[in-house]
């Protein structure tokens, strides 16, 4: 039976122009894991990045999903329907980029109605989890000032004053979105992420829907490192582009969830 130890894992990534990175994804996960089932989104960018990808998945037995680029958080949610329409099963999932290199991954993660908290280095920082604890995620409706005016000023002030905010005790609300690690039952509550959403706010997103649907956190021995900005960097090239992208997916996430 050892050879299916982690049958039940399922590692989905999101592409966009780096085909670069799909063979070092694909190895790594299999180093350290026994029999996982691999899953790529491919987001449409060109012609000759998408015959790479199919070619890279066919010699990997990486299982392609083609997508146009509509976003991040979108492609995983196309992803998992689609898993999800031909495996029945009861499945872990890692959901993220394809930055990400994992560096320890338990063969027991089995709780499918729950969420695991990863540990994720990146750059200096030994763990950006927890991304948001329960008193940040309460003052980030602030936001929203900076959201309407797309201010980058107010931005980073909102910014600087809930990594404050931080520093106090309170219980983690939600993980970085690097890599998300859930048990396929939480998903009998509808869509994790927001479809009208290009990029940004998928943390929050998560958040919100763990919260609503009374979805707990349990820690967990998964540890990771993010390179970070490799995924987007062909995406956001300014300051600019990235407050206008926020903005977007801020409103379209204050309109999901803070309906009255």
């Amino acid at each position: 039976m050892s050879n299916l130890r982690n049958s039940n894992y399922y590692f989905v990534a999101v592409n966009y122009g780096t085909s670069r990175l799909i063979k070092e994804w694909a190895l790594n996960i299999r180093e350290i894991t026994i029999n996982p089932s691999l899953v790529l989104v491919d987001n449409y960018k060109s012609d000759d990045e998408r015959i790479k990808v199919i070619k890279l998945c066919e010699e990997l037995n990486i299982k392609l999903i083609k997508n146009i680029n509509n976003g991040y958080g979108s492609a995983i949610n196309f992803a998992l329907k689609e898993i999800e329409s031909e495996d029945k099963n009861e499945k872990i999932y890692f959901a993220g980029n394809l930055d990400v290199i994992y560096k320890s991954i338990p063969l027991d993660l089995n709780n499918y109605n729950t969420c695991y908290i990863p540990k994720v280095k990146e750059g200096s920082r030994a763990n950006r989890n927890p991304f948001l604890t329960k008193l940040q995620s309460k003052f980030y409706k602030n936001f929203i000032y900076a959201a309407t005016s797309k201010s980058n000023k107010k931005y980073m002030l909102l910014v600087m004053i809930n990594k404050l905010i931080g520093y106090i005790p309170s219980k983690i609300w939600t993980v970085h979105g690097s890599l998300f690690i859930f048990g396929s039952k939480i998903l009998t509550n509808g869509e994790i992420f927001n479809n009208k959403s290009f990029l940004y706010m998928e943390e929050l997103e998560f958040g919100m829907f763990l919260e609503k649907n009374n979805v707990s956190l349990h820690s967990s021995n998964v540890v990771a490192e993010h390179i970070s900005h490799v995924s987007t960097n062909d995406i956001v090239a300014s300051r600019d582009k990235y407050i206008n992208l926020w903005a977007d997916s801020f409103l379209n996430w204050k309109e999901r969830w803070m309906k009255k």
